[in-house]
């Protein structure tokens, strides 16, 4: 596989991490001062959308960065230690989505 490609590669595994990532964490930080969905159900989505546009722009900044961290080669093992660590991340991230599932309605 070309250097090239896998610097995509790369960019867009760690970007979905990435707005997967800083959804939980939003969503946790959220839900400890959030009211409770019964008082503010006219305006229940609003939060959500702010949290989903931030995570796409979270995402593609974290996508954009490593990818093109990888592509430049500032250090040549860069490619091959984010793709041996991209299982660890993105188990993280799945623990974190699971937790602010578990902790929010």
């Amino acid at each position: 596989m070309s250097e090239g490609r896998a610097a995509v590669g790369i960019g867009v595994a760690y970007g979905a991490v990435g707005a997967i990532l800083a959804y939980a964490v939003q969503r946790l930080l959220d839900a400890i001062d959030e009211p409770p969905m019964s008082a503010v159900l006219a305006t229940a989505f609003i939060p959500y959308f702010w949290r989903v546009a931030s995570s796409l722009v979270v995402g593609a900044a974290v996508g954009l960065g490593l990818g093109g961290a990888a592509a430049v080669g500032g250090a040549p093992a860069l490619g091959p230690r984010l793709l041996g660590a991209l299982p660890v991340v993105a188990g993280l991230a799945t623990l974190c989505a699971v937790a602010a599932m578990l902790a929010v309605p």
